[in-house]
C-alpha cells in the first residue's frame, strides 16, 4: 500500500493505493472533518503508475494519473478507472550525450578562468573551503526550515542562487566552478515533462533528488542540463529551472525586489503538505534543491581530497 497526503488552502486530501488494485481518496476540511471518501478499482496497463492530485480547494479537486486527468473528486468516482498508458522513453529519456557535453563545457570554462582587473584567481583549495562553508550553512538552513521556521527559506533560496544559478553569460556559479576544475560529472535525478503536461495552473511537479533509489521513474541528468530544462508554463510563457530559482531569489531573498512577479504570486498560492507541515510550493522546491546539492557537494569534497592525496 502506498500513501500520500496533500494539504491545500482550506482542506486535506489523503490518497491510498492498495496492492489489490484499489484507489482510496479522502477529502477533509481544515479541521479534519471528512467531506468525501471515495474508492475505485484501477488498471495500470504497463505497470507504471504516476499519480497526483490537482488542488484548488474547494472548487478544483482533480485526480491526475500518468499526466492525464482521470477523475474529479467533486463528482462520484467511477467504479473502475483505466490509467493512461505511459511510454517509458517519454519519462526516462537518455541524457548521456547532453550530460557529457555539459561536463566538457564546465571543464573548458574552468580552464579558461584567468586573473582580471588586477585580481588574482583563487586556488581550487580556496574554492573548496568556500563551498564547504556554504554547504554547512545550507544544512543548518534546511534543519531550521524543517523545524517549522519557514522564514529561513529566504536565506536558503539566496544561497542556492549563489551556488548553482546562472546569471549573465559568463557567470560561473561556485558549485559548477569547483566541479569544472575537478572535471567531474554532477548528476541529479529529476522528473521532466513535455510542454503539454505541466503548468502552474494544473499538475505542478518539481521532483529532484541526488539518486533514484526511491523513484525509478526519474531521469539521470546533469545539473546544468536540468537548470536549463523547462520548469513550467505560466501565462503562455515557458520558464526554466534556472529562471525559477532566480525569480524566487530576486523577489524575496537576494535583494527583495519591490515588485512582485506574477509567477511568484502563483507559486506562493499553491500549497502542499509534507512532514506534517503546509508549504508553499516555492518553499518546497527550494528545499528539494537544497537537499539534493548537499550530498552532491559531499561527493565533490571526496573527489577533491582524493586528488590531493594522489596528484596526477
Amino acid at each position: 500500500m502506498a500513501r500520500n497526503a496533500n494539504r491545500v488552502n482550506k482542506g486535506y486530501i489523503h490518497v491510498e493505493i492498495q496492492t489489490d488494485g484499489s484507489l482510496y481518496f479522502t477529502v477533509a476540511d481544515h479541521n479534519g472533518k471528512k467531506i468525501s471518501v471515495q474508492s475505485a478499482r484501477v488498471s495500470v496497463p504497463n505497470r507504471f503508475l504516476k499519480i497526483g492530485v490537482t488542488c484548488r480547494f474547494p472548487e478544483k479537486l482533480q485526480v491526475v494519473a500518468n499526466g492525464q486527468k482521470i477523475a474529479d473528486l467533486k463528482e462520484k468516482l467511477p467504479e473502475f478507472i483505466e490509467f493512461p498508458i505511459v511510454e517509458w522513453p517519454k519519462f526516462l529519456r537518455n541524457y548521456s550525450q547532453e550530460n557529457d557535453q555539459a561536463q566538457k563545457l564546465r571543464t573548458k570554462s574552468a580552464n579558461e578562468l584567468q586573473p582580471e582587473n588586477g585580481k588574482r584567481l583563487r586556488t581550487l583549495e580556496e574554492e573548496v573551503v568556500h563551498l564547504d562553508r556554504a554547504m554547512k550553512q545550507l544544512v543548518d538552513l534546511i534543519s531550521l526550515i524543517e523545524s517549522g521556521k519557514h522564514y529561513h527559506i529566504h536565506a536558503c533560496t539566496a544561497l542556492i542562487r549563489s551556488l548553482i544559478a546562472k546569471g549573465k553569460k559568463n557567470f560561473r556559479p561556485l558549485l559548477q566552478r569547483v566541479v569544472g576544475r575537478l572535471d567531474k560529472p554532477i548528476l541529479v535525478y529529476a522528473s521532466l515533462h513535455s510542454p503539454q503536461e505541466l503548468s502552474p495552473t494544473e499538475d505542478y511537479n518539481f521532483t529532484i533528488q541526488p539518486s533514484n533509489k526511491d523513484n525509478l521513474s526519474l531521469c539521470c541528468i546533469d545539473l546544468d542540463v536540468w537548470l536549463n530544462s523547462r520548469a513550467g508554463i505560466y501565462a503562455g510563457n515557458e520558464f526554466t529551472q534556472n529562471e525559477l530559482i532566480r525569480t524566487l531569489a530576486d523577489a524575496t531573498a537576494s535583494h527583495f525586489d519591490p515588485y512582485s512577479d506574477p509567477l511568484l504570486d502563483r507559486l506562493e498560492s499553491i500549497k502542499m503538505f509534507a512532514q506534517n507541515q503546509s508549504f508553499a510550493i516555492a518553499t518546497s522546491h527550494a528545499l528539494l534543491i537544497a537537499r539534493t546539492i548537499v550530498p552532491l557537494a559531499d561527493t565533490l569534497f571526496e573527489a577533491y581530497y582524493e586528488s590531493v592525496k594522489s596528484p596526477s
